[in-house]
């Protein structure tokens, strides 16, 4: 019964992944932001510091506040801001309540 333990404890130890950090900063540029701020509507680059939106605007102003920040190109991709979990069962429409 001793092999059943150490098969188990084999198998997580091979599920154990080296987690690489992810860079502290990036600057993605080269996109279009839509910001839902009526006085800069638009954006073409964003800088992330530590998970977070630390700014948005022009991609050089960006890089000149964070000139170490890894680098991404968006292709010109579109970006909006939080869609989380923005979905509804239908199941569960009929039976919601407004307040």
């Amino acid at each position: 019964m001793r092999f059943l333990p150490s098969l188990f404890l084999l198998a997580l130890l091979g599920c154990a992944t080296d987690q690489s950090e992810a860079p502290e900063t990036v600057l993605f540029e080269n996109g279009i932001i839509h910001t839902m701020d009526e006085a800069t509507p638009q954006a073409d680059a964003i800088l992330v510091t530590d998970g977070r939106v630390a700014a948005v605007g022009s991609g050089p102003d960006l890089l000149a506040q964070a000139p170490d920040a890894e680098r991404r190109d968006l292709g010109g991709q579109v970006v909006i801001p939080g869609l989380i979990d923005a979905h509804a069962h239908v199941r569960n429409l009929a039976t919601m309540r407004l307040a």
